[in-house]
């Protein structure tokens, strides 16, 4: 058993969970290379995003360079949920011959977590048979005139099919202001259609958290929309 890992840069704290999981991986296949070359390799992960950008043909971002370093290797990808204990059972299995690794390692990999998934959701986690309605929304403000834009589309899933795509410009403002708008117009255009089951993708990660709270929300004026938004988030089934 070989361990590794780094110290991750001020822009990869900000990254989601998945994503730093994926860097982990690139971390092991840099440092471990002349071991695992030519090797067939499983990675074990709880999201969705690894097995997407490896088969993905519309990445874009720091997807792509990621896509391309692992395209070079053979791996299988399981999905598994988070197990507090699952890290623990493997350490505590003792020396096990190599030819019978495999074999162990899968029988401690839990089916079934005990920890709630995390709250933040991004399309890459979507199963590619989900069927359902899906908001994106963003926005932009320019803090030197106050005025700024949102847009907000509802698509429908699986195919992809805008059933209504809408964009608000927007006075007064300041940041985060017009993402909280897109949102907001966004789930009004879902509850205008009668939508119970809705789901949510922003690239805005404060107002995001501050929706699931997960951070605070402190402007008095993004606490107004945070309030709408609760108001809003109870007339959905989910």
């Amino acid at each position: 058993m070989r361990f590794t890992g780094r110290v991750l840069n001020d822009a990869e704290l900000r990254y989601h969970a998945a994503e730093k999981e994926v860097i982990a991986v690139l971390r092991v296949l840099q440092v471990f290379q002349t071991l695992l070359e030519g090797c067939r390799l499983e990675v074990y992960t709880r999201h969705s995003v690894f097995k997407w950008i490896l088969q993905s043909k519309t990445a874009d971002g720091r997807c792509v360079p990621w896509g391309v370093i692992l395209s070079h290797w053979d791996i299988t990808v399981r999905k598994v949920q988070r197990d507090e204990d699952g890290l623990t059972a493997i350490m505590g299995a003792g020396i096990t011959p190599r030819d019978h690794l495999d074999e162990v390692t899968e029988s401690l990999i839990p089916a079934k977590g005990h920890v709630r998934k995390p709250p933040l959701v991004s399309v890459e986690m979507l199963d590619d048979t989900y069927q359902g309605i899906v908001l994106s929304f963003d926005g932009a403000a320019k803090t030197s005139t106050r005025r700024g834009s949102c847009g907000c589309i509802l698509w429908q899933l699986p195919g992809w099919e805008v059933l209504e795509a809408r964009g608000f410009v927007l006075d007064d403002v300041s940041v985060n202001d017009p993402e909280y708008n897109g949102l907001l117009r966004g789930v009004h255009m879902a509850l205008d259609r009668q939508v119970e089951n809705l789901v949510v993708m922003g690239d805005s990660r404060i107002v995001v958290q501050q929706v699931h709270g997960l951070i605070n929300c402190h402007p008095p004026n993004l606490q107004m929309h945070l309030a709408k938004c609760e108001v809003q988030k109870g007339k959905f089934r989910k």
